[in-house]
Order: structure tokens, then sequence, then C-alpha cells
């Protein structure tokens, strides 16, 4: 792709960028100095999934219940199988000193970039055309939501970027698109590094989220 071709998806994922930031930035300026670092919420999960990262950057163990506050459980939670976004997300705000709260900040603009920019290149690989491509990525992650919900939805409160919802789904969003563009690269190409990183990206499915590595190998078959 030459540059110009890549001007309408990086200007469709600035924009995406720009809007999915707004509750940050709201939250920003309504708190002006009381902010004191803390991330817009965008669904009541977030609690407990920056709980557990917080509780990995101190150096808790993986078998730590962010509800109880307790250490070393006798069986696996749905947060300690899924470890793998959470120690993505720890170890880098360690090494560089900052509070999950940070990192959940950092996360979400970030997501929606490589999202936008896959999608882009997905949608680029079957149509050949750069401003459909950036139009498609725009709405899938825009409206993407509409398809999996119920018609009275529309017209009551509800998270809009659904796939934004940090840790997970968000971390491991990337990869799912990531998987099914090298998939395609592979077939399409017959090549076996394509189809070593589909696979890999299947691998940090699998210890991210549940949702999306069951459906990933469904959403391929079809």
């Amino acid at each position: 792709m030459t540059c110009r071709q890549w001007t309408p998806g990086l200007i469709g994922a600035a924009v995406l960028m720009l809007i999915t930031s707004l509750p940050q930035i709201l939250l920003c300026y309504e708190r002006g100095r009381q902010w004191n670092g803390a991330y817009a919420c965008l669904d009541r999960d977030e609690f407990a999934y920056s709980a557990y990262v917080n509780a990995l950057i101190n150096q808790r163990p993986r078998l730590n219940d962010p509800y109880t506050g307790e250490d070393g459980g006798a069986f696996e939670t749905l947060f300690s199988i899924q470890s793998l976004p959470a120690y993505a997300i720890a170890m880098p705000a360690r090494l560089f000193g900052i509070s999950a709260s940070t990192a959940f900040i950092i996360l979400l603009p970030t997501i929606t970039i490589a999202s936008s920019l896959l999608l882009f290149l997905l949608f680029f690989e079957l149509t050949q055309n750069e401003i459909f491509s950036a139009i498609g990525a725009f709405c899938v992650l825009c409206f993407g939501w509409v398809a999996a919900s119920l018609p009275w939805v529309f017209f009551s409160p509800h998270v809009a970027f659904p796939f934004l919802k940090r840790y997970v789904p968000a971390f491991p969003f990337p990869f799912f698109l990531a998987m099914t563009l090298f998939t395609w690269w592979a077939l399409v190409r017959k090549s076996v590094f394509w189809s070593f990183l589909s696979g890999l990206c299947f691998v940090v499915l699998i210890y991210s989220y549940f949702f999306l590595w069951t459906a990933a190998p469904r959403g391929l078959r079809c």
C-alpha cells in the first residue's frame, strides 16, 4: 500500500480515537484539578478488572480475588485463567511506574487505533478500495453492536463501543482481527509464516477471553 492509500485509514482511526476518547476528555474537563487520574468507566466490570491489574502491579499472586482481596485461592477464577491481558498491562505499568487507572486510560486509544487499522487492512485486502475500507472499518466499530442487540435496546442506555471494555475484550480484540487478517494472507499467499502468526494470535485469545477464542474458529469456518 502507498502512503496515499493509507491516508483514509489513518484519518478514520484518528476520528474514531477522538470519539472514543470523549468520555475521558469530558471527565478531565468536569473534574478539573480534582480529576486525580481517574479513568472514564465504560462498563461496571472494569472496576474488578482494574483491581486485578492493580494487584498484579503490586506483585500479588495470579490467584488473587479482586472482590474479596484474598490471595492464593484454591481454585482458578475467570481472572486467573484469562490472565494474559492483565499481565500484558500490569508488567509495562510496573516497569514505567504508572497506575492501573493510567494504564486503562492509555489502553483505550491504543486499542481503538489498532482495531481500526486492522479492519482497514482486512477490508482493503478484500476490496482494494481504500475509501470503502476506511468507511467499512469505521462503521463496523461504531455500529457492530447493532447486529448483536435486540431492537428495544437501541432506545435504552447501553455501551456504544462494547469492544472497548477494559481489559477484556479490549486487549484481545485486535488479536482477533489480526488472526482473521493473517489467516486470509496465509490462504491467498500460501504462506507458512502467516499461518504461524494466525495460530499465535489464536493462542493469545485462548488465554485472554473465552468469548473471542470460541468465536474465532466458528467465524473462520463460515
